[in-house]
């Protein structure tokens, strides 16, 4: 009996969240451009840019859905980079989430906010941003992030036809499912109830 009751105990513990690594692909993912093109949505593209200079200056904005995490231990961004020389420091700020992908232009962009988190991206390869502080703040809701850099950067985004598109590394706990919880649980306590009127008999 005892047994059981000790299965009991943590299985409520297993089913209370579940910590596990995930790969999050963004919910929405673009780049924008300020002067002429200032009012132009570029959310169907396969690519975004980072760029600042007397002409013309792109930043990119990434989406990710953390509904389901009620704890973040780590988050990682990944992006691709397609240019093929040079080496320029892109740099990462918490955003805000009132944007989507298909309406985001550089006149409606949403602000950005926090320290930068700086990674030197080189040529065509994988860059990675640590941003496990913002997202675990995060956790519950959306969780958006943008570039900026000085240099000129292109990367990827989730419309891309080729392989390598970004993604939030993401490990941490999971929300239990309600109602496999409460009824893993209730079972668990009847098979229990039912083996303690036993050994009273």
């Amino acid at each position: 009996m005892k047994k059981i009751a000790y299965l009991l105990v943590a299985l409520a513990l297993t089913c209370s969240g579940q910590a596990f690594a995930d790969n999050l692909s963004p919910t929405d993912d673009a780049g924008v451009t300020n002067g002429l093109l200032a009012n132009t949505n570029y959310g169907d593209l396969g690519t975004m840019s980072t760029s600042s200079n007397a002409l013309v200056t792109n930043r990119s904005y990434l989406k990710f859905d953390l509904t389901q995490y009620s704890n973040i231990e780590s988050a990682t961004l990944y992006l691709y980079n397609t240019n093929l020389s040079g080496s320029v420091n892109v740099s990462t700020y918490l955003a805000a989430n009132n944007w989507d992908e298909d309406t985001v232009t550089w006149n409606n962009k949403p602000s950005l906010s926090g320290t930068p988190v700086v990674t030197t991206v080189g040529s065509h390869n994988w860059y990675s941003w640590n941003v496990t502080s913002w997202a675990d703040l995060a956790v519950g809701n959306d969780f958006s992030l943008g570039l900026t850099s000085s240099g000129s950067r292109i990367f990827l985004t989730s419309e891309s036809l080729l392989a390598n598109k970004p993604y939030l590394c993401v490990t941490g706990t999971m929300v239990p499912e309600p109602v496999s919880t409460i009824l893993f649980i209730t079972g668990g306590s009847v098979l229990l109830a039912r083996r303690m009127r036993k050994v009273k008999k």
